[in-house]
């Protein structure tokens, strides 16, 4: 905390996800994320407006980092002797860009936060790479998919938080 209306976030997070997905036996082409495993850095600064008592509304802005792979299911092919194996590809994320962040801060003592927070992450540079060159150009140009990797992340943070004041 900077002062009573101000303060600093600064966090590093590790996605490991795998997705249940579907398989169709036929050949149908449709790229899905099939699994994520990323890391990132995120900084922002935050204003508080105090509610009561210990509770206050947080919003603020910052700037991000991530990296990592993602894999994609594209499709299943027949292998001739009675079997479906699954066909996957995947891009290395190498991202920039910016985050908007609102919440709910409660301290009930000085030095820890209890918090929840929405956050929208909004990546500037791309730089998702695989074997093919850059993954969006990729994915755009082979699938037609303009979501693969995602630009947008959007989520619900629920955490604690240790103040060092």
């Amino acid at each position: 905390m900077i002062n009573n209306k101000s303060s600093v976030s600064v966090e590093f997070m590790v996605l490991n996800a795998a997705y249940m997905t579907i398989l169709p036996l036929n050949n149908k082409i449709n790229p899905t994320v099939m699994t994520r495993k990323l890391k990132t850095i995120n900084a922002c600064y935050l204003r508080n407006i105090s509610l009561k008592n210990q509770f206050s509304f947080v919003f603020g802005g910052g700037v991000f980092y991530r990296w990592g792979l993602e894999e994609i299911y594209i499709t299943n092919s027949w292998t001739g002797n009675g079997y479906w194996e699954a066909n996957i590809n995947g891009y290395y994320r190498n991202d920039f860009g910016f985050n908007t962040r609102i919440g709910i801060e409660y301290t009930p003592i000085k030095w820890i936060t209890l918090y929840s927070n929405i956050d929208c992450i909004i990546t500037t540079y791309l730089g998702a790479s695989s074997d093919e060159g850059n993954a969006h150009k990729y994915y755009k140009e082979k699938y037609d998919r303009t979501d693969l990797p995602s630009r947008l992340d959007l989520s619900l943070r629920i955490g604690i938080g240790f103040n060092f004041n």
